[in-house]
């Protein structure tokens, strides 16, 4: 047959299921309500198999029956295992999901009883003595750690544990608490962005009200102008100006003492250091 596919908050699980069978159709009824997901696989209009989590077989099946109210379901055509027995009889398939919606009434399973939270009486019982069996017993020790029921149920099972808490509060041991909403934190506000011009500029004192009080920036003294403002001209530097000192001897004194042909060669000894001399003083 084609994809059926629905939600169990318009119609019930056993509805569904009855309706498959009595088409007497092969596949696989595939569940999803949170973080649980389940199917019932079916041969020939027969229940052959179920699982949820870690369940298995009929106590899965049980399981989905009591808490998956508002659970999704896709029904799969599809080839299943020959060898597979049958989990519950055709026949007594109306009453036995019968029996698990008079229980769902009695243990009172809401939508949201998953999330509530088992704890100890530290009073306990009026009663001298309480008779509860040694598996409900065994699910005190994880009742300190404040572990919802869903976290309970997913290593013990949704059908067993809703039964032992239900015993564990008919004998006055445990309440059930309803859990609380993890608040979401709330992120603070980001700071409004400043213009880069604004980051830049320097703070301007205010007056009693609050206005800005009216500055003059302050002017730089440039070469011509000392730190008073006034302008004066700068000091004149006098620089030593080069003088080229001249010392020649008097040539005819010479010639008359050592000839002419020799006064020519002593002059020109006489004239080139005297030249040089006053070449070094200009430079």
């Amino acid at each position: 047959m084609d994809q059926l596919k629905g939600s169990l908050r318009f119609v019930s699980l056993p509805a569904v299921t009855q309706f498959i069978v009595g088409l007497g159709t092969t596949g696989r009824l595939k569940l999803s309500q949170g973080a649980w997901s389940g199917e019932i696989t079916l041969r020939d209009g027969q229940i052959v198999g179920a699982q949820l989590g870690s369940e298995r077989g009929r106590a899965a099946l049980e399981s989905m029956v009591l808490v998956l109210s508002d659970a999704e379901f896709a029904f799969l055509d599809g080839v299943v295992d020959a060898d597979a027995e049958p989990i519950v009889a055709r026949d007594d398939l109306g009453g036995f999901l019968a029996t698990l919606v008079a229980e769902r009434e009695r243990l009172q399973v809401s939508p949201g009883v998953l999330n509530g939270v088992p704890r100890l009486i530290d009073n306990g019982p009026e009663a001298s003595e309480v008779t509860i069996q040694a598996s409900a017993l065994q699910l005190i020790p994880m009742l300190v750690y404040g572990h919802t029921l869903e976290q309970i149920a997913q290593r013990r099972g949704l059908s067993r544990t809703l039964r032992e808490i239900a015993l564990l509060r008919e004998g006055g041991l445990v309440r059930v608490e309803p859990g609380r909403v993890a608040e979401q934190p709330t992120a603070a506000p980001a700071p409004a962005a400043r213009p880069v011009a604004a980051m830049n500029r320097p703070l301007r004192p205010v007056n009693a009200e609050g206005h800005p009080l009216p500055t003059t920036a302050p002017r730089r003294a440039t070469w011509w102008q000392s730190s008073s403002g006034s302008a004066t001209a700068p000091a004149a530097v006098e620089m030593p100006r080069p003088r080229l000192v001249k010392s020649e001897p008097k040539l005819v004194e010479v010639a008359a003492q050592v000839g002419e042909p020799q006064a020519a060669s002593v002059a020109d000894q006489v004239v080139q250091p005297t030249a040089a001399t006053a070449g070094d003083q200009v430079g």
